[in-house]
């Protein structure tokens, strides 16, 4: 018998190859409003956006508004004018959603892990972005029995609320037989704590255990073990 029943896992950072998509859909973005795309202006917006997405899971910003801020703080550092934001996210979120880009290991974690296991996706994204990003012609779509998105479920990790969600769709009460796999500590693996489950952290760059993990691997694959052990 397998100690964990429901295997939950993160979207970007964990199976999607998030930062290869903001790249090349900012980039792409930039330049159809004219504005510089160098790398030093990518790696900016990058900076913003993890910034206010650190603020999301804190509350002290809405989903909404921070589609449209990313930009506005962007333009207002090039010097431009901020009344683009609207339309440079517009641009953007049609850029994203061709984002497909998978990360080393995720397709033979999710091949291997399926044969035992439901897995669902909890993921704090725009809602349009991820089902687009996640379908049929994504290859790990067959693998994934249901997605959990913040934006429709009302919550975003840390709350626990979607881990709560799959737990009662799946007809599980006990927390222990619930995992949760992810790539950032302060909404994945702290959603886990918040729910009284375990999980594992992916830490690509430290092989250093996480006091706040369960377990901690470096790869996404790494962690099929873990999901199939027996206990």
């Amino acid at each position: 018998m397998f100690k964990y029943s429901l295997i939950l896992v993160d979207a970007d950072g964990t199976l999607l190859d998030f930062d290869k998509s903001e790249h090349v859909a900012i980039s792409n973005t930039l330049k159809s409003f004219g504005l510089p795309s160098d790398e030093k202006t990518v790696t900016r917006y990058a900076e913003i956006n993890l910034s206010l997405w650190e603020a999301l899971e804190r509350k002290e910003i809405t989903q909404e508004a921070l589609k449209i801020e990313r930009f506005r703080l962007l333009l207002v550092e090039l010097g431009k004018d901020g009344s683009l934001a609207k339309d440079m996210a517009d641009h953007f979120i049609k850029e994203l959603m061709q984002g497909r880009f998978l990360l080393d290991g995720a397709l033979d974690f999710v091949k291997a892990v399926s044969k035992s296991h439901k897995i669902c996706i909890i993921t704090n994204g725009i809602a349009q972005v991820q089902h687009s990003r996640m379908n049929e012609s994504n290859p790990l779509y067959a693998y994934i029995h249901k997605s959990y998105i913040s934006e429709e479920v009302g919550a975003h990790k840390p709350d626990p609320k979607m881990i709560f969600d799959a737990m009662k769709d799946a007809g599980i009460t006990d927390k222990s037989k619930v995992l949760v796999i992810g790539d950032r500590l302060t909404s994945d693996i702290a959603a886990a704590n918040n729910a009284g489950v375990d999980s594992v952290y992916i830490s690509p760059y430290s092989s250093e255990p996480s006091e706040k993990a369960t377990y901690t691997v470096k790869n996404i694959f790494d962690a099929v073990s873990i999901a199939q052990m027996e206990g």
